[in-house]
């Protein structure tokens, strides 16, 4: 986002949070976006019945202090390496609440998130981060650490998580109201059950906070004057020297404590752009990007 993008004061994020005009548009991202419904059973198609009078009971449950998210339905979802991902399914009233603080907020951090970061973000692409990988092997950076964090998702601590949100959000209802989000029951397995750390990977909210947690992580590396490109939870560093990558490594393994996070080490490895990787669906060497199938051809 532009720098000089007009921020709302942040007395004013309740009331544009709570406003009809906000939730509506809310509605809006959350309608075209489809889904299946969450633990109510209420689908799109139900909800949008009576459109204007569920969006009002919305804003007066806001307005009033009553609203209370639903638990999540959790399902799994099979993954390349054979195991399983946990995704989180909000009720259709939920989704509309995150997309409206969603639209409030982002703004804000947009103004503070680093070129590093590529997910999730407005106008930036997978497409984009491959091509700043592709700068920076130019520039004769060709040791790489291609590194993965270990279950980011699932161990996000929410205390540290409120903490960061704090920096930049002072409203205190609209905090009140991340917390809930945070904290809203798991449904699986005909059992409801909370979980006191981690984010539903499938949420609205979810890709934000994630950014905003690592947006910690983006910042010390880069004072310590490494080449980080991040999409989520995968991120690439590129130097100019096998010692420099893995000095780079021991850091970031101790960045990444004090974020209560952990490198997954079965997926981070240190090489040599020469032998080639694959990040975000490309085979990258030191020529540049390729089909992942040119990796096959390498070994």
């Amino acid at each position: 986002m532009e720098k000089n993008t007009i921020i709302p004061d942040n007395q004013q994020l309740w009331t544009k949070v709570c406003s009809f005009q906000n939730l509506r548009s809310a509605w809006n991202k959350v309608n075209a976006n489809k889904g299946a419904p969450g633990i109510d059973h209420i689908t799109l198609e139900d909800f949008n019945q009576n459109l204007d009078e569920n969006l009002k009971t919305l804003q007066d449950q806001l307005e009033k202090n009553e609203y209370k998210p639903l638990p999540v339905l959790r399902i799994y979802i099979d993954k390349d390496d054979q195991t399983k991902r946990p995704i989180g399914i909000s009720a259709i009233r939920d989704r509309i609440i995150q997309q409206s603080l969603h639209l409030v907020i982002s703004p804000i951090f947009e103004q503070e998130f680093l070129d590093c970061s590529f997910a999730y973000r407005p106008r930036r692409s997978t497409h984009d981060a491959i091509s700043q990988i592709e700068t920076l092997l130019n520039d004769g950076l060709i040791w790489v650490l291609d590194g993965d964090i270990e279950k980011f998702f699932d161990t996000i601590d929410h205390d540290l998580l409120l903490s960061y949100i704090t920096e930049q959000i002072s409203d205190t209802r609209v905090l009140k109201l991340i917390e809930e989000l945070l904290k809203t029951g798991v449904f699986e397995n005909m059992t409801i059950s909370e979980e006191y750390i981690g984010i539903s990977q499938g949420s609205v909210i979810s890709p934000l906070l994630a950014n905003i947690y690592l947006h910690q992580f983006d910042k010390q590396i880069n004072k310590k004057g490494y080449h980080l490109i991040r999409y989520a939870d995968d991120f690439i560093i590129l130097e100019q020297t096998q010692e420099m990558i893995a000095r780079a490594l021991a850091d970031i393994t101790t960045i990444l404590q004090t974020l209560k996070l952990n490198l997954n080490e079965k997926k981070t490895r240190l090489i040599h752009a020469e032998n080639g990787f694959v990040f975000l669906g490309y085979y990258i060497d030191i020529n540049g990007k390729g089909p992942v199938k040119e990796i096959v051809i390498s070994y």
